[in-house]
């Protein structure tokens, strides 16, 4: 993402993890508060989206976080993979944990909780109805089978058209067949 250079032309830079079942109607909601933000400019902010610290199966940060997270990295890879004893690119301590240290701890980056962006197992006890998937998070996870997955992204998609967070679809012409 770095080095490709891609984030220059994006408001927002967003990981989300395959096993996720992401609404990206919701996600680009919820950054829409934030739009206004004196934040964005200058070190930029990240999402925060569980109460413990933030979890991986979706990472929301800025431009101007990532540019600053860029100037920091080399910091951070020398600072918590000194005693790693795997690849030293993927740190024993997860990439989520991984990015929120070095972007607390070495950065100015701005850290906003954001209980709306994802309901997950892992981070109970504030997780009630993660695997019902009938709130209007951006994010629910974990859903290890296609069966799973598919019966919460259905439940979902059932809630959008009572959400706030629901945008019109794009339908997309691809060869001559309707996508969206």
């Amino acid at each position: 993402v770095i080095q490709d250079d891609e984030h220059r032309h994006v408001s927002w830079t967003v990981k989300v993890d395959p096993d996720s079942v992401f609404f990206p109607y919701r996600l680009a909601s919820l950054l829409t508060q934030y739009a206004n933000s004196s934040s964005l400019g200058g070190s930029g902010i990240y999402l925060n989206n569980c109460r413990w610290a933030l979890h991986g199966p979706i990472e929301a940060l800025s431009q101007s976080a990532v540019r600053e997270l860029a100037s920091v990295m080399r910091k951070c890879f020398t600072k918590w993979t000194a005693h790693c004893k795997f690849d030293c690119y993927a740190p024993e301590i997860g990439e989520d944990e991984w990015l929120d240290r070095c972007l607390t701890q070495e950065s100015s980056v701005l850290k906003i909780d954001n209980w709306k962006l994802m309901l997950e197992k892992g981070c109970a006890p504030f997780n009630v109805g993660w695997e019902d998937c009938n709130t209007t998070h951006a994010v629910f996870h974990p859903f290890k089978t296609i069966d799973s997955w598919k019966r919460c992204h259905w439940h979902g998609e059932q809630v959008h058209a009572k959400s706030k967070f629901h945008f019109e679809r794009t339908l997309v012409n691809v060869s001559g067949q309707t996508l969206g």
